[in-house]
């Protein structure tokens, strides 16, 4: 386990990834779609490409040649966890919600 937390525990790893689920392949596309700065999702992808979790496929641009980065059968295993972690999320982000609007229509001066 400490080996995937190292490697995919942090945000910016788990929001690059939700982002190449959802179909993100390009760096720019990549790193905006996750928020994240250049510097950090460079990083990020460099160590998901030394890992094995993504490949570097080559296209023309208009800018010349640029790489896109490809997700791997085993960066696709990622999947399960990444959805699992997004689905609790919105479980947690439920729970406040409720939670806040439970204390807000109570009548003040109530403990």
């Amino acid at each position: 386990m400490e080996v995937a937390l190292e490697l995919i525990g942090t945000r910016s790893a788990m929001t690059l990834l939700r982002e190449a689920f959802h179909g993100a392949r390009r760096f720019d596309d990549l790193v905006a779609r996750a928020g994240l700065s250049s510097m950090t999702g460079s990083v990020r992808l460099k160590e998901f490409v030394s890992a094995g979790l993504m490949f570097k496929r080559p296209y023309q641009s208009a800018y010349g040649t640029r790489c896109e980065y490809v997700l791997t059968d085993l960066g696709n295993q990622c999947f399960p966890v990444v959805e699992a972690l997004m689905r609790f999320g919105a479980a947690v982000d439920d729970a406040s919600n409720s939670t806040a609007l439970c204390a807000a229509a109570e009548p003040s001066g109530r403990r």
